[in-house]
């Protein structure tokens, strides 16, 4: 399944553009987080240099899933013929 990495990416580089948003990615383990940034920015960049981006991918994806504002974003697309 070679193509749920650039599925993943280009869905994050639409969101940015249309600015919808997946919410804002901090750090989790303090009060004070040293960073801010939009999730969609986060969520490419850990694919795109991810040395394993297929199952980093399905990972995002399935996790989508159970978030039902965006549940439907998580439905992998067919594969192209």
């Amino acid at each position: 399944m070679p193509f749920v990495a650039p599925y993943l990416i280009s869905l994050c580089d639409a969101a940015g553009k249309s600015r919808f948003s997946f919410g804002v990615a901090t750090r989790l383990d303090t009060q004070d987080p040293t960073f801010n940034i939009e999730a969609t920015k986060l969520i490419s960049s850990i694919v795109t240099f991810s040395p394993a981006q297929e199952s980093v991918a399905i990972e995002f994806l399935q996790k989508f899933q159970k978030i039902p504002g965006i549940r439907h974003l998580g439905n992998i697309p067919p594969t192209p013929h």
